[in-house]
């Protein structure tokens, strides 16, 4: 009996063309499920929607409030017709309106950084857990000019730092 080769290959061409398809067809199904390595994040939206924030804001109402309802009766009495000490309740107003503006500003600074960095801890766990290798923020100053929406997990981060807050 002597081999022949097209009988060999009669019987092999279809194995390999059935082996190679079959991992074709792997290979698509795992780049299609494969998570992302490099997503995004809308940072407004982020630092809005996380509680923190909300609780700070609360805080910041309460706490200027008062003085605010200050400033508001000294600049109804500069408006009250025939008040005499107009040019000392201007100074006074004008100082104590500085001194608020400061203040507010000074609050927003400290307690945003505060906020910013515990949501960092919080982007580089969820980023650990998914396998994330670069996690992208945007900001109104510089857009991500295109990010596909499945790449975009502003409300998923929004919700895991939530939960790791409320201490979830």
């Amino acid at each position: 009996m002597r081999f022949s080769w097209e009988k060999c290959n009669d019987k092999i061409l279809p194995i390999g063309l059935i082996l190679l398809s079959f991992v074709v067809i792997l290979l698509v199904v795992f780049q299609v499920f494969k998570s992302p390595d490099v997503v995004c994040v809308n940072n407004a939206k982020l630092f809005e929607g996380f509680n923190m924030t909300k609780e700070m804001k609360k805080a910041g109402d309460r706490e200027f409030r008062t003085q605010k309802a200050v400033l508001d009766s000294l600049y109804a009495k500069i408006n009250t017709p025939g008040n005499e000490n107009n040019e000392n309740l201007n100074k006074e107003f004008i100082l104590k309106r500085n001194e608020f503006e400061q203040a507010s500003q000074a609050f927003v600074m400290e307690e945003s950084a505060k906020i910013w960095k515990r949501l960092q801890e919080y982007v580089q766990e969820y980023a650990t857990q998914q396998n994330y290798q670069v996690v992208i923020g945007s900001t109104q100053e510089q857009q991500v000019i295109y990010a596909n929406p499945k790449v975009d997990i502003t409300l998923d981060l929004i919700q895991f730092s939530n939960q790791k807050y409320e201490g979830n």
